[in-house]
This record gives C-alpha cells, sequence and structure tokens, in this order.
C-alpha cells in the first residue's frame, strides 16, 4: 500500500490529477490511497479504479466542506494538534487517519477513533496499540 499526499493548488491540480492517473495506469498492481488539501483536486479527480482511495486532507477540520465532497472520498486525514474526538466522532462512513502523531499522550487519545496514524516515530505506536 503507497500514500501519496498530492501538493497542488486551483492552478495546477488538472496537471497533477492528469499524471496521476498516468501512475495509477502504470502501477495497476498496488494499491494507493491518494490524499490532497486542495478540494479542486478531489472534485476535478475523475477516475474510478478499485487499487486506489481518495481522501481529503484537513489542516483544520471543517464538517460542512466534508459534507459537500464526502460522496468523492473515502477517507479523511486531519492534523491530530487540531482535531477533537468530538469531530472524529463526526465523520462517519470514512477511513480516519490522523497526521502527525508524535505525542504518546495525544495518540492514546485519539488512537480509538482512528483507523490510521502518521507518525514520524512509528516504534512508539508498539506501546500503545
Amino acid at each position: 500500500v503507497f500514500y501519496l499526499d498530492i501538493k497542488c493548488n486551483d492552478i495546477n491540480c488538472e496537471l497533477y490529477s492528469k499524471n496521476i492517473k498516468i501512475l495509477l495506469n502504470n502501477y495497476s498492481s498496488r494499491f494507493f490511497y491518494l490524499a490532497s488539501f486542495c478540494y479542486k483536486f478531489i472534485e476535478t479527480f475523475n477516475f474510478n479504479l478499485p487499487y486506489f482511495k481518495l481522501g481529503i486532507i484537513y489542516d483544520q477540520f471543517n464538517y460542512n466542506t466534508l459534507q459537500i465532497i464526502k460522496s468523492k472520498i473515502q477517507f479523511v486525514v486531519v492534523n491530530s494538534r487540531k482535531i477533537l474526538v468530538s469531530d472524529l466522532q463526526l465523520i462517519t462512513g470514512l477511513e480516519k487517519f490522523s497526521y502527525t502523531i508524535n505525542d504518546i499522550h495525544l495518540t492514546k487519545q485519539l488512537a480509538p477513533y482512528l483507523d490510521g496514524i502518521i507518525t514520524d516515530y512509528p516504534n512508539f505506536l508498539h506501546s500503545i496499540i
């Protein structure tokens, strides 16, 4: 499984979308999680293949914007330092990941509500999970 964090903006997202589609076609034997902060990338990425999932990255979680794009995505990535457990409970029907959790206490608090954790120190997760 590969995770790609797509960093683009409203101006270049169509070019990124085209290149990502080429990448996916060239590596169809692998599974990809694609995520971006750019709503326009999410809205314009019309590519339906069984070997990838599309998600949105939130620096600051916004329930209203999630409702707008929820039908186009399969997962959400949230900022661990700016998300509340109550916000995580609002996210239903989607996988939930958090970046970048490097604090053991924060990890213990959020882990029960997450499907995955992005961290710089994966070894400390063994003592929690």
